[in-house]
């Protein structure tokens, strides 16, 4: 007789695919949003995408990463995007000091 397989494509902890493409959020400080980071997502594979931004990154900025998605269906040399949401974590509560530098230095 014949063989009957269903099979279910199970959601991913970090990723979420659409299509040939791979969404993540990356957590990032305060001090990483407003100075720049460095910073390594690690892929499927368990290989290191290097995500480096210089300047000031916005709440929910969306950085795209051509060629970090998946494989395209056909043409396994040829991968989608990966679209990388950055998610800032701000301080709970600042000193009386960290209130007045930060006075100090914006205007």
């Amino acid at each position: 007789g014949d063989v009957i397989a269903i099979i279910q494509q199970q959601p991913h902890a970090r990723f979420k695919r659409v299509g040939d493409d791979l969404h993540i959020d990356l957590g990032l400080t305060l001090k990483e949003a407003l100075l720049g980071f460095d910073r390594n997502i690690q892929q499927l594979d368990g290989s290191l995408v290097p995500v480096k931004r210089a300047g000031i990154t916005q709440p929910f900025e969306i950085l795209v990463l051509d060629g970090h998605g998946m494989p395209q269906h056909g043409f396994p040399s040829q991968k989608g995007k990966m679209y990388v949401r950055c998610i800032i974590t701000y301080p709970q509560q600042l000193s009386d000091d960290q209130k007045a530098k930060i006075n100090a230095t914006l205007p």
